[in-house]
C-alpha cells in the first residue's frame, strides 16, 4: 500500500491503541493523525444513530481524557502532538 499524506478517525473503539499504531505504520514520515474523540462529560452514545445508551448495553463506549489521548499517540510513536478539548469533545492531530 502508497504511504498516506492523512488519516481521519472518529474514535469509538477499545482498540485505540491498536488504531494508533495502524495509523502510524501507514502514514508516510510527515504524515498527519487526526481524530475526534468524546470527553469525559459526554453520555454513552451510539455509533449507530448517537442516541443515549441506557446503562445496559451491547455496544462498546469509552470516555477519554486529553491526557489518555496523548500518552497512546506517543505510544505509538507519533510527534508534534496537539490535544484539545472543546465543546467536550477531544481533538487531536499528531505527525509521523
Amino acid at each position: 500500500p502508497v504511504p498516506a499524506d492523512l488519516i481521519l478517525c472518529l474514535e469509538h473503539t477499545p482498540l485505540a491503541q491498536e488504531f494508533a499504531h495502524s495509523a502510524y505504520r501507514n502514514l508516510r514520515p510527515g504524515g498527519v493523525y487526526a481524530l475526534c474523540a468524546a470527553g469525559p462529560r459526554w453520555r454513552p452514545h451510539s455509533t449507530h444513530d448517537g442516541r443515549f445508551l441506557p446503562d445496559s448495553h451491547d455496544e462498546y463506549y469509552c470516555n477519554v481524557t486529553t491526557t489518555q489521548i496523548k500518552q497512546t499517540l506517543q505510544t505509538a510513536g507519533f510527534h508534534n502532538i496537539q490535544v484539545i478539548e472543546l465543546n467536550d469533545n477531544i481533538y487531536a492531530t499528531a505527525e509521523r
